[in-house]
């Protein structure tokens, strides 16, 4: 969960500074370059496991191109969380700017906040938030489209108490190299490898802000709401496929407010669409409280549920586009002996009757999977 939120956080670092010094016009103002270095509040109170992590950052310069930057983060600040009756838990910075505890002693009935003491004694308070009951996820559902695979949630809460929800999830997938290498060099000699480093397993965490109510509805019933399409051309669909969905329900304060980023980064940069809004959330400063603070604290239970796919259970249209592999460009070559010692990553002895004479080769990323961002382990949750 503290992944997806990790990623929204750096969409809101953006929005909380443009919100502030926000212009109409289509020039780079030279208030662009100012950092006032606001609080940034990436924080979740988690009931399920009785755990918190919060991870505070702050603003960047809004013109700042550099792709890799890294937002400066928060260290050596106290941060606890303390419920309704006064009782405090403190949380422990591991990495820097990352504070969190687990094994929290938590009473569902009572209402939390979060409190933060930064190295110059500012302090921060958050909204006193109730604990937030989600439902089970009742089905993931795959089903095939022109463009590709698209993945769907369906919900319902019986006491028609939820009501406002938000999905993350985390997509994991199996696929091979180019060609599969048995064989190493020892010197000049070809020997068998240790291990296969031709099968490989990648993951990836969804960016996008997912949300949904049902409050204009009688019941409280989520169905097959989208989350995400897998395109045809995707490697996704090589081999095997799978997904694990986080559910969160929100207050309505909670959703009003992720509502309002999802707006602000869907509109950003549209010509007729709404300038960006002040993102107000439910942290304030309590030493300036004319501060901006950007992020929402809320606390609550989650639901996880995970699905497989197969390529060979998905019916592709005929017209869908090829899978993009990331191989197309591999080629092997062929090594003899007779032309000196061999070279490059082998893959197939070459034979003349029984004997060996030679080798086909590739270039290591054409055999090794993890070039393509993957690694070897098999996950625990694979089936």
């Amino acid at each position: 969960m503290m992944m997806k939120r990790y990623l929204i956080s750096g969409i809101i670092i953006c929005l909380g500074i443009f919100a502030v010094i926000s212009c109409i016009d289509p020039y780079n103002p030279s208030t662009t370059t100012a950092n006032p270095g606001y609080l940034v509040v990436d924080g979740f109170l988690n009931t399920s496991d009785k755990s918190c992590t919060i991870k505070l950052t702050h603003t960047v310069p809004l013109n700042n191109k550099d792709t890799f930057y890294t937002p400066p983060v928060e260290a050596n600040a106290i941060v606890q969380i303390e419920d309704s009756d006064g009782t405090i838990f403190p949380l422990i910075e591991g990495v820097k700017g990352v504070y969190s505890a687990t094994g929290m002693n938590l009473d569902e009935t009572k209402n939390y906040r979060l409190k933060i003491s930064t190295k110059n004694q500012k302090q921060y308070v958050s909204d006193l938030v109730p604990v937030v009951q989600t439902p089970p996820i009742d089905s993931l559902t795959f089903g095939n489209e022109r463009t590709g695979v698209h993945i769907d949630v369906t919900t319902h809460d019986a006491t028609n108490k939820a009501r406002y929800y938000m999905w993350t999830f985390t997509e994991t997938w199996n696929y091979e190299a180019g060609f599969a290498s048995e064989y190493t060099l020892n010197g000049a000699t070809p020997v068998l490898r240790p291990f296969s480093f031709f099968n490989c397993y990648k993951s990836d965490n969804s960016v996008d802000l997912l949300l949904s109510s049902s409050i204009k509805l009688e019941n409280d019933i989520i169905t097959e709401f989208p989350l995400t399409v897998i395109p045809w051309s995707s490697p996704k669909l090589r081999k095997k496929y799978s997904i694990e969905v986080t559910q969160e329900s929100l207050t309505k304060e909670g959703y009003e407010y992720w509502q309002q980023v999802k707006k602000n980064t869907e509109n950003l940069g549209t010509l007729f669409g709404p300038l960006p809004s002040t993102i107000i959330g439910n942290i304030q400063c309590v030493t300036d409280p004319s501060e901006p603070v950007i992020g929402y604290f809320s606390a609550g239970s989650i639901q996880k549920k995970r699905i497989f796919t197969e390529s060979n259970t998905i019916r592709r249209p005929a017209d869908a586009a090829a899978i993009i592999t990331g191989y197309e460009g591999c080629e092997q070559d062929s090594a003899f002996f007779k032309n000196g010692p061999i070279s490059g990553t082998i893959v197939n002895p070459i034979y003349s009757g029984l004997t060996t004479i030679g080798w086909t080769t590739t270039s290591l990323g054409c055999a090794d999977c993890r070039y393509q961002g993957g690694v070897l382990e098999k996950p625990d949750f694979w089936e």
